[in-house]
């Protein structure tokens, strides 16, 4: 029903865009504000590169209109750079989405060029948030976190820590955090910000987790804890997915540390926040669950484990089929338990690939 509406929400953008373009002018604010809703709009239907020919076009007269313009001197928003920079955020989606598995050659263009395209566009994207709402906003820091994100699907792992680093550092550092924690009376602003900066140190955390535990270890928890707390001053909801996902995230890293004590109720208390969340957040409770299975066998409760690592693998294989990439890995789980308890495991067939957890069972 939502790809239907939006679908439907994409034709009608395209109808007035270019009525609005006939009447009014295509450098018009209408114009403009009705391409840039079409080109979000299917960036969400991953149409990548209608999206991207819409987002490229829009960029393209935003640099004309902005030429010989003076910055705004008025005390009010800049709307005209707000307005360029979300065609620039637009844009870089859209490049990056082509570059996802199975989006190859959705934009024809070599995917090296793609992404430098992509991270010029985030890097002027942060640059225009920076001169509308000031240097250190969240909208910066997003723009900066996103060109980071982007550097790392690529397997450039020093320049994204880098890039996080910095989108951190603009936000005043994670510490900045405890200060938007400390404010009992804190605004939708400082929510935005608290936000932005929790996303940015839980991704940091999270690929310093991922290469440089044995080295890095202190330095990826105190990023995941600010993470924690960040996500907590952000949300106004008593489950919020974003704080529940984050603290499985410590959980996790605690427990590879060997900290089980610790690990455990921030385990049980985001895989029951998210159970709470309902069929939206079906995903988020199986990598819950087999999260908590692993923190179980760590723990010593063999038992358990294998119960609720069959669980995940029954909702897996219901909610994406047998052969799907979530079953096979919750398959490889289980088989990995049987085997390290000594049980057969042929009666559950397939080849796993949940190559990370079967390391650390």
């Amino acid at each position: 029903a939502s790809q239907a509406r939006s679908a439907e929400a994409s034709q009608i953008y395209s109808s007035a865009a270019k009525v609005s373009a006939k009447g009014l002018g295509r450098t018009h604010d209408t114009t403009l504000d009705l391409e840039q809703g079409h080109a979000d709009v299917l960036l969400a239907l991953g149409k990548y590169a209608e999206a991207t020919k819409i987002a490229r076009g829009l960029v393209k007269r935003f640099r004309r209109l902005s030429k010989g313009r003076q910055p705004s001197s008025s005390k009010g928003l800049d709307t005209k750079s707000l307005r360029f920079a979300r065609a620039l955020d637009a844009l870089a989606f859209g490049m990056m989405g082509s570059l996802l598995p199975g989006k190859q050659g959705a934009v024809s263009m070599p995917p090296e060029s793609q992404l430098l395209e992509a991270l010029h566009a985030r890097e002027e994207a942060a640059e225009k948030y920076a001169a509308v709402f000031g240097s250190g906003s969240s909208q910066e820091i997003s723009a900066l976190r996103s060109s980071a994100e982007l550097l790392q699907t690529q397997g450039r792992i020093e320049e994204a820590e880098a890039r996080f680093g910095q989108a951190l550092l603009v936000g005043g550092g994670a510490q900045s955090i405890d200060n938007l924690v400390a404010d009992a009376n804190i605004n939708r602003k400082s929510k935005d910000l608290a936000l932005a900066l929790a996303s940015t140190a839980n991704n940091l955390g999270m690929l310093i987790r991922s290469t440089s535990l044995a080295t890095r270890a202190d330095e990826a928890e105190t990023l995941l804890r600010h993470a924690v707390q960040g996500f907590q001053a952000a949300s106004d909801a008593q489950d919020d997915v974003s704080v529940l996902r984050a603290q499985g995230n410590l959980a996790d890293l605690l427990r590879a540390r060997g900290r089980l004590v610790e690990a455990l109720p921030l385990a049980s208390g985001a895989l029951k926040g998210m159970e709470r969340m309902g069929p939206d957040a079906r995903d988020d409770v199986l990598t819950a669950r087999s999260n908590y299975a692993l923190l179980l066998h760590a723990s010593g409760r063999q038992v358990e484990s294998e119960a609720l690592y069959r669980q995940v693998l029954v909702a897996s294989e219901a909610l994406h089929g047998k052969k799907s990439v979530q079953a096979t890995a919750a398959r490889a789980d289980l088989s990995e338990l049987l085997r390290r308890l000594g049980r057969d495991t042929k009666k559950l067939g397939g080849k796993g690939t949940s190559e990370q957890q079967r390391s650390e069972l």
